[in-house]
């Protein structure tokens, strides 16, 4: 809304509405806070690690994920947005 991000939010499941995780998303370096479009606008994407990440930061924790899918999902889940910012 007027170029800035308002609001993300995971897809849900079964025509369900998802989890807001607009506080994790915020932090993420790849993801534009403002962009040059004024208008209304919704955007949709996923998030993903690759396996180099997946491998490197599944040794950074106390308990490793199975798969750089669960990852991905996990860390946009995160209640607290500052553990977000360093994967």
């Amino acid at each position: 809304e007027d170029g800035k991000l308002k609001q993300a939010i995971t897809r849900g499941a079964e025509g369900r509405i998802g989890e807001d995780v607009t506080h994790t998303v915020r932090v993420m370096l790849n993801v534009p806070l403002t962009i040059p479009y004024m208008q209304p606008l919704e955007v949709r994407g996923e998030g993903v690690v690759s396996w180099a990440n997946f491998e490197q930061l599944n040794g950074e924790l106390d308990e490793p994920y199975i798969h750089p899918r669960s990852l991905a999902a996990g860390s946009i889940r995160k209640l607290d947005a500052t553990k977000v910012k360093n994967r």
